[in-house]
């Protein structure tokens, strides 16, 4: 909820900040693709819609607790920067990013806390990339049933369904 908070307050005041910098349209655009680049060589993860990302953490891959905050945090800044810059592209797909980084986050941080609990950063990457989708677009049915169509865990359901409400209930406007 709170992701998608930062993440639609950004994509809004993006194109606002970026009109305020004394270029043309291209140099804008220059610019956001510098800073997009220069973040890429350190986290290639980060480029693109992301869902390669996702699917791998759907996957049960684990990536380093440190590299999924700070993929989270990038996607969260660099997918504004770009489009309010003057890049087209779509939101959708980096918001499920950063869904499932921070939570497969959670889930790493609760393994560590409890590392008999048995809970699966998996799921934890599902839950959040739900919350994160209702949260953003104010559609929690779409959050809910979008990842459930990609879990194809009726198990998920009840889980998914909570995580979508709970997100759009801490994000709607």
């Amino acid at each position: 909820g709170l992701a998608a908070i930062a993440y639609v307050n950004l994509l809004k005041q993006a194109k606002p900040l970026w009109s305020r910098v004394p270029l043309p349209p291209i140099g804008r655009m220059v610019m956001a693709g510098a800073l997009v680049g220069l973040v890429a060589i350190w986290l290639p993860e980060g480029l693109g819609t992301g869902t390669a990302t996702m699917k791998d953490l759907f996957g049960g891959a684990t990536i380093p607790l440190a590299t999924l905050l700070v993929l989270a945090v990038a996607e969260t800044i660099l997918t504004p920067a770009s489009l309010g810059a003057g890049f087209v592209g779509g939101v959708i797909g980096p918001s499920m990013l950063i869904g499932s980084t921070l939570g497969s986050a959670v889930g790493l941080v609760i393994n560590s806390i409890v590392p008999d609990s048995g809970l699966s950063p998996v799921v934890f990457a599902m839950v959040g990339t739900a919350a994160m989708l209702a949260g953003s677009f104010h559609a929690p049915i779409f959050g809910a049933l979008l990842i459930f169509e990609t879990a194809g865990s009726y198990e998920m359901l009840v889980p998914l369904v909570l995580a979508a409400a709970t997100g759009y209930a801490i994000a709607r406007p």
